[in-house]
């Protein structure tokens, strides 16, 4: 199985409701999706996700297929439990939640944020509204500005994006995640 960083922020379902939305827009490049052929690798990976904000914290565990035709995302509780998928195509998202994820929340987010941290540095450029944001890429890093101010924060665990385990620390909302990509032998113990 070939890895990559691409996640499900099944944690952001409990920490966006309580957001207010004029500070997530200020705070937040907004809601853009990139297509599926702009990403630049095709994978199918297993992560473990654990998320904080403040004192909360959440773990589960992400299902994540990219292909040049689409992209989809699975989140399952800790439990084992799916609490939401999501299949992108370029054009349309179709979006299954569980009945405790609120309907208002934008699901779209999480595959925002997926693509923030894989898709290529001057695709996710491309897609950003406006001077205003910048994204700055070096090999260990990712680094997403608004007018010169860091408000996300990727760490990567190696030179080898793919591969590697990361960081993703979105400053502007208050809230880290750490990724850890399953390797084939490690799927089923």
């Amino acid at each position: 199985m070939k890895g990559n960083n691409a996640f499900v922020l099944l944690g952001l379902a409990l920490l966006l409701p309580g957001c207010d939305a004029t500070a997530r827009r200020r705070l937040d490049p907004g809601l853009f999706l990139l297509a599926p052929s702009e990403a630049g690798f095709e994978a199918s990976m297993t992560q473990e996700v654990s998320f904080e904000r403040g004192t909360t914290r959440f773990d589960s565990t992400a299902l994540v297929e990219v292909s040049t035709t689409e992209v989809v995302l699975v989140g399952l509780s800790p439990f084992g439990t799916r609490m939401l998928s999501l299949r992108w195509d370029g054009e349309k998202l179709i979006e299954e939640r569980d009945r405790s994820i609120p309907k208002g929340l934008a699901l779209k987010l999480i595959l925002r944020d997926v693509q923030l941290a894989s898709w290529p540095a001057a695709a996710v450029q491309a897609a950003l509204p406006g001077p205003a944001w910048n994204l700055q890429d070096t090999g260990s890093e990712r680094t997403l500005l608004k007018d010169g101010e860091a408000v996300v924060r990727i760490r990567y665990g190696g030179a080898d994006r793919l591969h590697s385990d990361l960081e993703f620390e979105h400053l502007g909302l208050g809230y880290r995640m750490k990724i850890h990509t399953l390797q084939e032998s490690e799927e089923g113990e």
